[in-house]
């Protein structure tokens, strides 16, 4: 079974680019790219997502919320 990977990387962010860029170059055109902004809702995906959290500041509680619809959560 094929799991949807979700990449959710810093907007307006430098570092946000190289880490939604360095995803790119792993996993290409197979994942979806998700911009985040400090304190905004997660972004939507499918239940079972994997998700990769590159280095934005999500609050454990929205964290915790989204594990429940998600396979995993890699931060």
């Amino acid at each position: 079974m094929h799991r949807q990977q979700i990449i959710i990387y810093p907007e307006y962010s430098a570092d946000g680019l190289g880490s939604a860029w360095a995803a790119w170059e792993f996993f290409g055109d197979g994942a979806y790219y998700r911009p985040y902004r400090y304190n905004d809702p997660m972004p939507d995906f499918e239940s079972g997502a994997e998700v990769f959290v590159l280095g934005c500041g999500i609050s454990l509680g929205i964290l915790y919320e989204a594990a429940i619809n998600a396979e995993r959560i890699i931060p």
